[in-house]
């Protein structure tokens, strides 16, 4: 995940492999448990496509004043499961 505004990298997790790393580390890593802070247990997920999946993974909103950020996100992908993201960066 990048989040980029305005010239200015606010948050960002690449990992330590791209995605088409052929290393056997790799799925781990890349795998909700290893890489997502909220996720199902002993449950996954794999993304179908990227069109598809755009409305199951996706950020709902932005909004922004002069005192905040505020971005909403939500993954879909699981069955039975949604989780919802909120992400508030506060202008100082």
């Amino acid at each position: 995940m990048i989040y980029f505004h305005k010239g200015e990298d606010i948050f960002i997790d690449s990992g330590k492999y791209t995605y088409d790393s052929k290393n056997p580390k790799k799925a781990y890593i890349v795998s909700p448990s290893a890489h997502t802070t909220i996720h199902k247990v002993y449950d996954s997920y794999e993304l179908e496509n990227s069109v598809i999946d755009s409305e199951r993974l996706k950020i709902n909103f932005v909004h922004e004043n002069n005192k905040y950020i505020h971005i909403g996100a939500v993954n879909n992908l699981y069955k039975k499961l949604i989780i919802y993201r909120d992400i508030m960066y506060l202008k100082m």
